[in-house]
Order: C-alpha cells, then structure tokens, then sequence
C-alpha cells in the first residue's frame, strides 16, 4: 500500500446506520414479501439445545 491511514479509529454513522435503521427495514419487508409467520420470537426468543451426544466413526473421514 502506498498510503497509509492515520486517522482515529471511530464508530461513526455509517456503521450504526444500517444496523439500527436499513436491517430492520428490510426484516420488516422481507417477512411480508416471504410471509414469515412468528420470526421476532424465533430471533429474540430463548435458545433450546438439545444435549445429544454425537457418536464419530474415525473410518469415514
């Protein structure tokens, strides 16, 4: 690289822009193009796991 940057790293309104304003509208418009029924619940609702262990078969790999 010829240039070098120097300036203050900064938090500024292009980063906060999309991600409080252009993401929720375009959540918004997608679940009433797709028709997602309950997808605020499926996005903030609590995480279930189930605790299953995974048996491996080492041959297959």
């Amino acid at each position: 690289s010829i240039l070098k940057d120097l300036s203050e790293p900064t938090t500024g309104f292009d980063v906060l822009t999309p991600v409080f304003v252009l993401f929720p509208i375009l959540l918004f418009i997608f679940s009433k193009v797709y028709k997602w029924e309950n997808w605020k619940e499926k996005l903030t609702g609590k995480l279930v796991v189930d605790n299953k262990e995974i048996e491996f078969d080492d041959s297959t790999l």
